[in-house]
């Protein structure tokens, strides 16, 4: 087994050593050491030997494509009766399916309708019954009878039933 001993603790004062001092009474205008600055010799760019490669600036727009304008504007144009084409056939089969669902619709109305009318007079068998229970004691009073007066008939309101 190994033992490990602990370094010896430091302190900041053994870390600092001592700065040699310099004679600052020769240096350069930009203090570059102990000689004056000197400006180095300019290195100017020059061209690579043989010069550089001739520019092209010939006009050469649609040289390299060669296909007619007659071709593509054919092109666009059947695309765009393909595309047109499609979109009429999609608009019918819309239309279709939505006269389909009107007409199953309107066949199974007059179904839902006798299904509602029957619930109704259910309900409202069940609202007299509960009606003449609750109301034999009070003398006059006649059962099923409209509270409102008035001639025109209206369909109970969905909370009317108990």
């Amino acid at each position: 087994m190994q033992i490990f001993r602990k370094a010896p603790r430091r302190s900041f004062s053994d870390e600092i050593k001592s700065i040699p001092k310099q004679d600052n009474r020769n240096q350069g205008p930009m203090g570059s050491g102990v000689k004056p600055y000197e400006v180095p010799a300019p290195k100017q760019d020059m061209p690579p030997a043989g010069g550089f490669p001739p520019i092209n600036t010939k006009r050469n727009v649609g040289k390299d494509l060669a296909i007619p304008s007659i071709f593509i504007f054919g092109t666009v144009a059947v695309g765009m009766m393909w595309g047109m084409n499609r979109l009429g056939q999609g608009n019918k089969q819309r239309r279709a399916l939505k006269r389909e669902k009107l007409d199953m619709r309107a066949a199974l109305s007059p179904f839902l309708q006798a299904e509602e009318d029957i619930d109704y007079v259910m309900r409202e068998d069940q609202k007299l019954k509960w009606e003449a229970e609750v109301m034999k004691d009070v003398p006059g009073w006649v059962v099923g009878e409209n509270v409102y007066h008035g001639k025109r008939w209206a369909p109970p309101l969905f909370n009317d039933v108990h």
